[in-house]
């Protein structure tokens, strides 16, 4: 998407062709786009980090970003602190891959609940747990 003429970021077709390929073309779609459900699901959908070229409303929205983990835990790395407190959002990440309990903040590292459903998940899972549950 980088190489094409910018009027082609704002063509959703060919940015969710883009995104589909390298969901880090994410960072090169205009911002209508980077704001469009259905085109950041994509991207985040091939690659987690592609999450931090999301608009800023995308990524303050609690029940989108819950689907977004869902589809790839890996875009809980690039979350807010804020979102990686958020206990809803966390125990959807760890629910797709327990793995996703490395990126909850701190204290939700030390919740019984969260560490059983990312243990359940993944059992390697524990070794991103507070000390005192490992």
């Amino acid at each position: 998407l980088k190489s094409v003429d910018k009027k082609f970021w704002a063509d959703k077709e060919i940015v969710l062709e883009a995104v589909r390929s390298n969901g880090l073309a994410l960072q090169f779609a205009c911002k209508e786009l980077r704001d469009d459900e259905d085109v950041v699901l994509e991207a985040v959908k091939s690659r987690g980090g592609a999450w931090v070229f999301a608009s800023e409303d995308l990524r303050l929205d609690q029940e989108f970003v819950c689907e977004v983990v869902q589809m790839n835990y890996k875009a809980l790395k690039y979350a807010s602190e804020d979102t990686r407190s958020d206990f809803e959002v966390v125990m959807a990440a760890v629910k797709q891959d327990g793995r996703a309990l490395k990126y909850a903040a701190g204290d939700l590292k030390a919740d019984p609940n969260l560490v059983m459903e990312a243990v359940r998940s993944r059992c390697d899972a524990l070794a991103f747990a507070s000390p005192d549950l490992r």
